[in-house]
């Protein structure tokens, strides 16, 4: 597709990423302290991931696109329900997570962070 599809705007997030949803009707924004999921079509926010004890520099969206994961200075890897925006699961790393991936068609996720 090319051209503008919707301009998401109205929101007060200092969303400094973005990722798309595997069905590309949702996307997901993240910055500072939170996050969102806004529909891309009528750009509205469905829900957010409020809660972030620093700032999330990594998130990502599963490959069936029902969860997401984020990571920060924290050192807190957090699962989220990607429809309710609820946690699911918390992980302590050691350090700063600066990067996420989900394996095995999202099962399985692997974290990098500065722990060495």
């Amino acid at each position: 597709t090319t051209g503008e599809i919707s301009t998401i705007s109205g929101h007060d997030l200092y969303a400094n990423n973005v990722e798309l949803f595997p069905t590309e009707d949702r996307v997901l924004f993240w910055g500072l302290r939170d996050a969102a999921v806004w529909d891309v079509k009528v750009g509205r926010e469905l829900c957010s991931l409020r809660g972030f004890a620093m700032p999330a520099d990594i998130a990502r969206v599963s490959p069936l696109g029902n969860r997401i994961v984020s990571g920060g200075v924290d050192g807190r890897v957090i699962v989220w329900d990607a429809t309710s925006c609820t946690v699911l699961h918390t992980i302590n790393a050691q350090d700063w997570v600066v990067n996420l991936a989900f394996i095995a068609g999202g099962d399985a996720l692997v974290t990098l962070s500065l722990d060495g």
